[in-house]
């Protein structure tokens, strides 16, 4: 799956098979956060309103057809789809802040949902599974910021969970630095 972005949103993308290059299908949209499953096969797509800064709604759909599999409401954002298609990990809006879910995409049953109302930092999904790692910042202590950055940031700490496609998960102990990735610079 290839992404073009216009103007820090992304404007469409293009499945393309690895092994000849040859272009399976595209998706369009004018502008927009939409959220792609790690194989590339589906996207929720969200919709949003006039201010551009809440969804209205999202429609979950396969890339290549534009079957849709799902739609969801206001207040329902999505952070990440997992490695078999089958599950999504969302940020609920509710009266104390936003709750981070993990639930079925198509039947939209909880599977697992954060205790607390931190903000979720970081997801990996399991190819071909429905297990995803989920990262939380381990505090709100501010500390000094890398090297050439002036100022203070957000503590690198994050407390790691596994959540599983049954519901079951595992906090793991103790804290951790997650990777920058190579591109992220100092």
């Amino acid at each position: 799956l290839l992404v073009q972005t216009v103007c820090c949103s992304i404007a469409s993308a293009m499945a393309i098979r690895l092994s000849d290059g040859t272009v399976l299908g595209t998706w369009k949209r004018d502008a927009g956060s939409p959220i792609f499953s790690p194989d590339g096969q589906l996207v929720a797509d969200p919709t949003y309103g006039p201010s551009g800064s809440a969804s209205l709604s999202t429609v979950v759909r396969t890339v290549l057809g534009g079957t849709v599999l799902a739609r969801y409401g206001e207040g329902i954002t999505f952070k990440a789809l997992s490695g078999n298609d089958q599950f999504a990990v969302v940020s609920v809006d509710g009266t104390s802040g936003s709750q981070t879910r993990v639930i079925e995409l198509v039947t939209k049953r909880l599977v697992w949902r954060d205790s607390s109302d931190r903000s979720l930092r970081a997801v990996w999904a399991r190819p071909g599974s429905g297990d995803i790692a989920l990262a939380f910042p381990a505090s709100a202590t501010q500390v000094p910021c890398p090297s050439g950055q002036s100022g203070l940031c957000a503590d690198p700490e994050s407390a790691v969970v596994f959540v599983h496609a049954d519901g079951s998960f595992v906090a793991l102990p103790g804290v951790f630095e997650l990777p920058r990735p190579s591109w992220a610079g100092d």
